[in-house]
């Protein structure tokens, strides 16, 4: 068997599928902050958080 035919699961169930749905108790809750970041797109430009770009502005 090659690789890209190797399945995660011996067997899929309900219980793994509904496990796959819930958050952990660490992950962001809505109305947290969003972090900072910049990352480039494929044309060369830079996509910013605007809440960063916000706060630069009023600077």
């Amino acid at each position: 068997m090659s690789a890209k035919n190797v399945y995660r699961y011996k067997r899929f169930t309900t219980k793994l599928l509904l496990n796959d749905m819930r958050f952990s108790k660490s992950a962001p809750m809505s109305g947290d902050d969003f972090p900072d970041f910049e990352l480039p797109t494929t044309d060369g430009h830079q996509i910013r958080n605007p809440t960063s770009l916000e706060s630069a502005r009023s600077s």
